[in-house]
């Protein structure tokens, strides 16, 4: 008998302290890990890392006792998910304890677990076995596997943390994780905490980076900042691939833009030490010879992190060639910051952060009516307590844009004569039409009357002529062309433009130097004044607890001209972009064929009811007479 229980308390205390195996993460994932095309096209089958050979180090990273915590900077497509799947599988197998895998959603976290974590489970031998037969033991956000425990958890959720002690914390998409709340800490710092009180626990950050105070970032300096170093195929020296050494021909450059096809075949690497062509062919003899090599010798002992670009992915759509077209696609889009952090794997430097006035003075222009780029008209009414301000941009190819009229309309918004002024500039006898108007719908602080219903009664008479309401929405999330809802009495549209995407994207125009896609054009009667207010704003960031936020600061009280920019970008991004598209190919071939006769591709529309002849007086503002 006395025999028999001590069998047990030894098989009990094996069940809990197993020797750690001498066969690395990676080859154990070989051995054991199948992947379904649903969890990776291109990596279907028994897995491998014969092609992503730069993942056995990190992988390593979850048998190394030494290693207290990890930071993976990655870019997109280089498997930095699957490799987190497969470092976890194997803590599950090979330790008994509890691990807390927080995603930046409740809702994703659900979603995560029950079409790639589990499938990738049951696939697996050598786990399934140890998934028991209890359904109350196995649910999407916490499940029993072997000896230890696995919980699901959503960075909105930090009540889910509170409670529970972790030996191996998780955190996925870090940068996207919910803010502090003044009741709560984050989700890091939760998590953080709950680690502390085991022993030989370990932290796995993940994310793609924002902002350089973003959490990832901040922890991916804290530790000892390893890059991966490949052999050059010719010089066989060890280089860091970064994008500056893609070149492509220039002659795929045309006076219609680039073509992606001729740049993605003419694309090729060039080596930083011996000036020799690497082309994809060579990347995975590169890859296998490649190496982690830490940049920081004053990182904490046992504090990993590691970054990795696209430019290591071994895939088709991350060939050199495939990620020079991205890149000029994130620049004709102004998307830079979507090209920094997925692709490049670093903090956006806000190049828009802040635009200097007196530049932008220097670069007025005289040209008069509508300039023959212009294939478009949007405009926009910025409604204050004694004036509307009003202008009119116009919108040529790669939104190439003309700032062509501004007008003041002192007088008081309550009164039907000043939008009857509006009225008869919006039916202006134009070269082209206006495509569309905004009218500002926002409220004014300390006053009783926001003007609504005299807006709301505007855009019901002017109902042939495109014009519509918009409110700004401050959530720096928003996209420009945010939603659609519906004013009381009388019943016309409002539209919800996120203005913080909308003044990101013309302070990254207003940053371009030469004339073609995004440039900015601004007409020789545009005094300093108007210049001060289209720079009046500048993109800040301030920080609580660790996390970043950035927001919009006003240096100067008066903003209208930024306005009218944004809500005539938002206008532009509200028209049907099919025909936008025909209108620009229309205009393209009127500038390649000048002498061919001029026909009428957007007639105006009848209006509602008679007006004035229209006035081309500004009256007042800082404006003259075109």
């Amino acid at each position: 008998m006395k025999n028999s229980q001590t069998l047990e308390l030894r098989d009990a205390f094996r069940g809990y302290w197993k020797a750690e195996p001498d066969c690395p993460v990676w080859l154990w994932a070989e051995n054991n890990i199948v992947l379904s095309s649903m969890e990776s096209a291109d990596m279907a089958g028994p897995f491998s890392s014969s092609v992503t050979p730069f993942i056995r180090e990190p992988l390593e990273c979850f048998r190394d006792d030494s290693v207290t915590e990890v930071t993976l900077v990655f870019a997109t497509q280089v498997v930095k998910t699957l490799m987190i799947m497969l470092g976890v599988a194997w803590w599950l197998e090979h330790n008994s304890g509890r691990c807390i895998w927080v995603m930046d959603t409740e809702n994703n976290a659900r979603s995560f677990s029950e079409t790639r974590w589990q499938p990738l489970l049951k696939d697996c031998d050598a786990l399934a076995k140890l998934i028991p037969d209890d359904k109350d033991e196995f649910k999407k956000l916490q499940q029993r596997v072997g000896q230890s425990l696995i919980h699901f958890v959503g960075s909105n959720s930090p009540g889910n943390l509170a409670s529970r002690p972790a030996d191996l914390g998780v955190m996925d998409e870090v940068d996207k994780f919910a803010t502090t709340t003044a009741k709560e800490a984050n989700a890091v710092e939760l998590l953080e905490q709950r680690t502390k009180s085991r022993a030989n626990t370990k932290i796995i950050k993940t994310s793609s980076p924002t902002t350089e105070e973003g959490l990832v970032w901040k922890s991916f300096l804290h530790g000892d900042q390893r890059q991966f170093y490949v052999p050059c195929p010719h010089c066989a020296e060890m280089i860091l691939l970064e994008f500056e050494n893609v070149e492509w021909d220039q002659g795929a450059k045309t006076s219609k833009g680039w073509n992606f096809e001729q740049v993605r075949n003419t694309a090729r690497y060039i080596c930083q030490e011996c000036d020799e062509e690497i082309h994809d062919g060579h990347k995975t003899r590169m890859l296998r010879g490649g190496e982690w090599r830490a940049t920081n010798p004053h990182a904490a002992p046992g504090v990993r992190s590691y970054q990795l670009t696209s430019l290591y992915s071994p895939w088709a759509k991350t060939s050199f060639g495939a990620l020079a077209v991205e890149f000029l696609k994130c620049k004709a889009r102004f998307d830079m910051k979507g090209w920094d952090n997925g692709y490049l794997a670093r903090p956006t430097t806000e190049t828009a952060k802040r635009v200097d006035w007196e530049v932008l003075a220097a670069r007025r222009e005289h040209y008069e009516g509508i300039p023959e780029g212009v294939a478009l008209l949007t405009a926009f009414c910025d409604v204050q307590d004694d004036r509307l301000e009003f202008g009119i941009i116009g919108w040529g190819e790669g939104t190439e844009n003309w700032l062509l009229e501004y007008h003041v309309l002192h007088g008081d918004p309550v009164k039907r004569s000043i939008w009857d002024e509006l009225g008869d500039l919006i039916a202006g006898d134009r070269r082209l039409p206006i495509d569309w108007t905004f009218i500002d719908f926002g409220g004014h602080k300390g006053k009783k009357h926001f003007y609504a219903q005299e807006a709301k009664e505007f855009v019901k008479r002017m109902g042939a002529y495109r014009v519509y309401l918009c409110k700004g929405s401050t959530n720096e999330g928003d996209p420009i062309s945010h939603r659609i809802t519906k004013t009381s009495k009388p019943a016309v549209k409002l539209f919800i433009t996120g203005v913080g995407s909308g003044k990101r994207k013309i302070f990254s125009m207003m940053a371009e130097t030469e004339s073609g896609p995004g440039y900015p054009h601004f007409p020789d009667w545009l005094d300093d004044e108007g210049f001060r207010q289209i720079c009046s704003e500048e993109l800040r960031v301030k920080y609580h607890h660790g996390a970043s936020e950035e927001y919009w600061f006003q240096t100067r009280p008066r903003n209208e001209m930024l306005d009218i920019y944004v809500g005539c970008y938002a206008g532009l991004c509200r028209l049907n972009q099919g025909i936008v598209r025909q209108r620009m190919a229309t205009m393209r071939k009127a500038l390649e064929n000048p002498t061919d006769e001029k026909t009428e591709t957007n007639p105006k529309p009848t209006p509602r009811r008679t007006r004035r002849t229209p006035s081309r007086q500004r009256s007042g503002g800082f404006a003259t007479d075109i």
